[in-house]
């Protein structure tokens, strides 16, 4: 790590933990690495997978949110406006978001 403009992508748990679930050896651990990233899965199981794709945006990245924390957030948001719109209406007027709550 050499540049000083990205920010540190950390390291690679689950690459570590899968190269040693298969015995130190590189080329099979590649290959499953390579194939798990092609399944739904791997999103949720892969955070450095995950972060690393064209499909979250600049905003996740640059705060470390996890997609799924993302879409609960955005779904209570959503009940609490068709359910309870005297508390979304607090929340929305006070400035935080409930997701912030959660």
């Amino acid at each position: 790590y050499t540049s000083s403009s990205d920010a540190y992508p950390g390291f690679d748990w689950f690459a570590t933990s899968v190269f040693l679930l298969m015995g130190c050896d590189d080329v099979r651990s590649w290959r499953w690495l390579r194939t798990f990233s092609l399944i739904l899965p791997a999103g949720f199981l892969w955070h450095a997978r995950l972060f690393n794709t064209p499909f979250v945006s600049t905003e996740m990245n640059l705060y470390g949110l996890h997609p799924v924390y993302v879409a609960a957030g955005h779904c209570v948001e959503l009940i609490v406006e068709q359910e309870m719109p005297p508390v979304f209406a607090a929340f929305r007027m006070s400035g935080f978001a409930i997701s912030h709550v959660i």
